[in-house]
């Protein structure tokens, strides 16, 4: 028994250790602008299961860096990533629905893989779920919760959020902006999961 165990564990860290360094040539390689020996180091990865590279393959075929642009194919790799919980991945699918590249357009859809990415404290997230709901796009209007969304993101540093911020404040009233700052501490003290 005690052999198979070291065998599982001696596999697991062979395992661990190639995609590891497959990881860092790969990232190595874009650093240098070499993005198609990027795509050969993170395509077996990705094909392996390893979430980020799913992700970064994804990203590159909707770039079309290291390989042709294929937004087929980078709708396949984010949605494999993004179901697995990965907040870069969905954010991105979000970025395509949103925008209807490579699908038709769909307001909700995007809003459902900013939420999920927002809620994973993805700054770039909460700034478009913040600007879905200023202007009501795939959810319902809700000026004090585009307020709660632009603040979190604004906080995180983003400063794109901080001027989205100051634009929505001038369209508030005292008692709404009272109300989103509740809001958005509710969501922050509930770690994302109240709101």
């Amino acid at each position: 028994m005690n052999n198979i165990y070291k065998i599982i564990i001696s596999l697991a860290l062979i395992m661990t250790t190639s995609a590891y360094a497959g990881w860092k040539e790969g990232v190595a390689a874009a650093d240098k602008g070499q993005h198609e020996k990027a795509y050969e180091e993170f395509l077996p990865l990705a094909e392996s299961g390893h979430v980020s590279a799913q992700t970064t393959v994804g990203v590159m075929y909707y770039s079309g860096q290291g390989v042709p642009q294929d937004y087929d194919a980078a709708l396949v790799w984010l949605n494999i990533a993004a179901n697995s919980g990965h907040d870069v991945a969905q954010y991105n699918l979000g970025i395509m629905y949103d925008n209807g590249i490579g699908t038709d357009q769909d307001f909700s859809e995007a809003a459902k893989w900013y939420r999920l990415a927002a809620n994973q404290s993805h700054a770039r997230a909460q700034l478009n779920l913040g600007a879905m709901y200023k202007n009501g796009d795939g959810v319902k209007k809700d000026i004090s919760r585009a307020h709660l969304w632009f603040n979190i993101a604004s906080s995180m540093g983003d400063s794109d959020a901080a001027e989205s911020l100051q634009q929505v404040e001038q369209l508030m009233t005292i008692e709404q902006m009272d109300n989103a700052q509740l809001l958005a501490g509710q969501c922050v003290d509930s770690d994302y999961q109240d709101c």
